[in-house]
């Protein structure tokens, strides 16, 4: 269901129910308002008069598809990765036939459950995991958050240092 502000605002003048404007709202000095009052306009008037349409259509089916990956990374987790103490373990075997999604989304849930910061890796950090794991031979990487990812023969090992 899409509501705008003028929706919103026309619901509560109806009900005569009060309402204010923050002040900053009109302030470009602030990315998020500067995207609204300026670039998005002008997105509408040169390419898109839909553009906020579309952009929330977008925003609606990648949230949904993001919930169907990270149910299947979920399960994927369960299956590989096992959790002891300070550090995580994930079977390679098979990873190679894994999506690359899917397994993006392993790495991401094996350093929240080290630091419980699903934000922990950006994804240059999950890219260097991506190599590792996919290398010939046993290697390591230092990542943010007092991480350290250790490959072996079998196992790609996240670990707090």
């Amino acid at each position: 269901m899409d509501v705008d502000r003028l929706d919103v605002e026309d619901y509560l003048k109806a009900r005569k129910t009060p309402f204010c404007t923050d002040a900053t709202n009109r302030r470009t000095i602030y990315e998020r308002n500067k995207v609204r009052l300026e670039l998005l306009p002008l997105l509408a008037r040169e390419y898109n008069s839909r553009i906020t349409t579309a952009l929330s259509d977008l925003a609606a089916t990648a949230g949904e598809d993001y919930e169907f990956i990270s149910s299947h990374a979920r399960k994927q987790f369960e299956k590989k990765v096992s959790v002891s103490g300070k550090k995580v373990r994930m079977l390679l075997k098979g990873v190679h036939h894994l999506h690359p999604s899917i397994l993006r989304l392993v790495f991401r849930q094996m350093a929240e459950v080290l630091t419980r910061d699903p934000a922990a890796l950006g994804f240059e950090h999950i890219q260097d995991l991506e190599n590792l794991a996919f290398q010939k031979g046993p290697g390591r990487i230092d990542l943010p958050h007092h991480l350290r990812a250790v490959k072996t023969k079998s196992f790609l090992e996240l670990r707090v240092v």
